[in-house]
């Protein structure tokens, strides 16, 4: 909690603007999972470079909105989520920088 509100303090307020907005727009109705979603943003040339810059948020907004949660699917998308991080994070790896695992001899 002391960490959020750290991070809550020090940062840029244009994120609650979004991500409120993003909820507005959302509808509990999709059945999209995150890395289908992350597949769209991969496949859409304008939203993939929206990140450099501070146009283009309704389109981020177009795919945060795709994505909901509500009280009786809470654990599921908790999972989801867990899931996507392992997904992506996996995903990008390349092979000279990937982590070793191996000890030391």
């Amino acid at each position: 909690m002391a960490e959020a509100l750290a991070q809550a303090a020090v940062h840029d307020n244009w994120r609650s603007s979004y991500l409120f907005a993003a909820e507005r727009e959302s509808t509990t109705q999709s059945t999209k999972t995150i890395p289908e979603i992350l597949e769209e943003i991969h496949d859409d040339r304008k939203a993939k470079t929206a990140a450099k810059k501070r146009q283009g948020s309704h389109d981020k907004i177009n795919y945060a909105n795709q994505w909901a949660v509500s009280e009786s699917n809470l654990e599921q998308k908790t999972a989801e989520m867990i899931n996507a991080t392992v997904y992506f994070t996996a995903a990008v790896q390349r092979p000279p920088k990937q982590e070793s695992h191996h000890l030391p001899s």
